[in-house]
């Protein structure tokens, strides 16, 4: 009798080891995810330093043909960062856009070129995301055109969505180009108290969708947050993770975006795309 408990408890535990790593993978997949995009990088080398050594795999975006941002890239791709093009685009607070800016007057050519050419200026790239751009991202034509480069290029995009009438994502989607849309921006304000409720903000929306999309910029405020934060996502639940990862959800339209753009009241019926 005691050999057949003994015999049982040995198959008891190998079943579960066999079963653990289903457990965990199954508790992985199922664990909110957030994306944590650093934004504006490229013009300050210590605060872009800062960022780029954040704990844990955050989305770095580069804006093109500034001073430090190749350097930046190649020390955050050593690092196993992803690296996106935070491309400049037209706005409507005649906010300077750089070298590298795109304009809605611009011949369907000239854009063409103007992304190639800020998509060089910065090493290691996998996908962009626009800078500013409240008036760019509102017109169908310019961005069917960024689009086209995107799918020429192999490359996804993330709708910062500075204007709630951004059809960005909308053309995205239609393209065939792999999107995303920010859910949350973190520093709008940098006061302890704000970045905190951003945060909370981010965190909860990550829980009641599965996943969310947090933008932050390298300010020195932002950094400090960050670095003692990010280390507690896991006991939190939450589970930090490339933007590319976030892809593969099927169903990534928020249902604040549905609202807005499906039809009846909306642009394109979502139940055919």
């Amino acid at each position: 009798m005691n050999s057949v408990k003994a015999g049982t408890k040995k198959l008891c535990l190998l079943l579960f080891a066999l079963l653990l790593p289903w457990q965990i993978s199954a508790a992985e997949v199922s664990s909110p995810k957030l994306a944590i995009v650093i934004d504006d990088l490229g013009d300050n080398l210590k605060l872009g330093q800062r960022a780029v050594d954040l704990p844990g795999p955050v989305t770095l975006a580069f804006l093109p043909h500034r001073t430090f941002t190749k350097r930046l890239a190649e020390r955050a791709h050593g690092l196993q960062r992803e690296i996106l093009l935070h491309q400049p685009m037209e706005n409507s607070h005649d906010r300077w856009l750089g070298k590298g800016g795109l304009l809605v007057e611009m011949p369907t050519d000239t854009k063409r070129s103007v992304l190639l050419n800020s998509l060089a200026s910065v090493p290691h790239v996998v996908g962009i995301n626009n800078h500013t751009g409240s008036v760019m991202t509102t017109d169908m034509a310019s961005m069917a055109d960024v689009m086209s480069v995107l799918i020429e290029q192999d490359l996804f995009f993330i709708d910062s969505f500075t204007n709630p009438e951004s059809v960005a994502w909308q053309v995205a989607h239609y393209a065939g180009v792999p999107f995303l849309i920010r859910d949350v921006f973190l520093d709008n304000e940098v006061d302890t108290q704000d970045l905190q409720q951003q945060y909370a903000l981010a965190l909860n929306t990550a829980r009641s969708q599965g996943f969310a999309v947090l933008i932050g910029h390298p300010y020195p405020e932002t950094l400090d947050f960050l670095e003692e934060n990010i280390p507690r996502l896991s006991a939190q639940g939450i589970e930090l993770v490339p933007a590319s990862r976030l892809l593969v959800i099927p169903d990534r339209i928020p249902q604040r975006l549905k609202d807005l753009f499906c039809q009846p009241q909306g642009r394109v019926n979502c139940a055919e795309h």
